[in-house]
């Protein structure tokens, strides 16, 4: 080999593209108006190879065996439809002043743990106002929020009650129980104002009460918080949704708590009632799933969160008893609390 030459690249075999003859790449050149292109002569390259642009390129066989110059395209596949439950979170924002976003998490969760897909939207979305949500929750909120809520809720009243009677399931907590009945009178205010008329009854102010609350209902014993200075009164025909073994119900001395009416259940219950209640959660998360078709079944991982559920209720009932707990109240007291019957 010669000094300062450098050696001769291997050629590999050449590849035949079918339908491209061998032509060698016109050049681009900027000028005025844009590219131009060069066409075939002294200046432009070599001439094109019209003898191997004449030949035809060897056919293509697709899968069926038949001779074509392209392949046939693969027969279409059917869309998969994914149906996810659409948990509704009314107004979050002035919500979770005792920690009720807890509720909506245990929803998703459970729901995860079910391999159900699940979308959590807000009241704040207005898209969601003209769909329909598969459940809906209303935490609880302070006063100011009640009467912020309350505000803007004013021109939904009719499309919540159209949710309702479609079989929606709503879920009222504390000051979003309140807000779901007939009439309320916010403290500081003479006159009442409408609420949202999902429950038949009314709410006034009280001396607030705090301290635990057992409930007997009709899927079994609730454990809860109460933590409201409002009370409330059903009126008649209104079933409430249990009735109180320990703490204080919808009014000092009253065995009735919360209200509930075809899928709309209120109560006035922290906890959060939810992770602190699964049962209560997957009631609603069946009705919920049916709406889309779906079959909700909770399993092992479910259990054994469950199992850790009424570990803690069994200890804090046993506080709220008078076990060594300072934050239980006795009734006479005046706050309403009283043991169990």
């Amino acid at each position: 080999m010669a000094r300062g030459l450098a050696p001769a690249r291997a050629r590999g075999p050449r590849v035949r593209v079918a339908g491209v003859g061998h032509r060698a790449p016109a050049r681009l050149r900027r000028g005025r108006g844009g590219p131009r292109r060069r066409g075939p002569g002294p200046r432009g390259g070599r001439a094109p190879d019209r003898a191997a642009a004449g030949r035809r390129a060897a056919p293509h066989r697709d899968d069926a065996g038949e001779h074509a110059r392209h392949p046939a395209p693969p027969a279409a596949r059917p869309e998969r439809v994914v149906s996810r439950v659409v948990l509704l979170d009314l107004l979050p924002g002035g919500m979770d002043v005792n920690g009720d976003r807890g509720n909506v998490l245990a929803l998703r969760r459970r729901l995860d743990w079910a391999r159900i897909d699940a979308a959590v939207v807000t009241g704040d979305d207005r898209r969601w106002w003209a769909a329909r949500p598969d459940l809906v929750h209303v935490g609880g909120p302070s006063v100011a929020g009640q009467r912020a809520a309350l505000a803007r809720l004013a021109g939904q009243r009719a499309v919540l009650h159209e949710w309702v009677a479609d079989g929606v399931p709503v879920l009222g907590v504390a000051g979003g129980f309140h807000l779901l009945l007939d009439r309320l009178l916010l403290p500081g205010d003479r006159v009442p104002v409408a609420g949202l008329g999902l429950l038949r009854g009314s709410s006034r102010p009280a001396a607030r009460v705090s301290g635990f609350a057992v409930v007997e209902t009709a899927i079994g014993r609730v454990h809860g918080y109460h933590n409201l200075g409002q009370e409330a009164e059903l009126d008649e025909g209104t079933e409430p949704w249990g009735r109180v073994l320990l703490g204080a119900g919808n009014a000092p001395g009253r065995p009735d708590e919360g209200a509930a009416s075809g899928r709309v259940v209120g109560t006035n219950l922290h906890g959060p009632l939810l992770p602190r209640n699964p049962r209560v959660a997957d009631e609603l998360l069946g009705v919920a799933a049916a709406r889309r078709g779906l079959d909700y079944r909770p399993g092992e991982r479910h259990r054994a969160v469950d199992r850790i559920a009424e570990r803690a209720n069994a200890v804090l009932h046993a506080r709220a008893a008078g076990r060594g707990s300072r934050s239980y109240v006795p009734a006479s007291a005046g706050t309403g609390l009283r043991r169990p019957v």
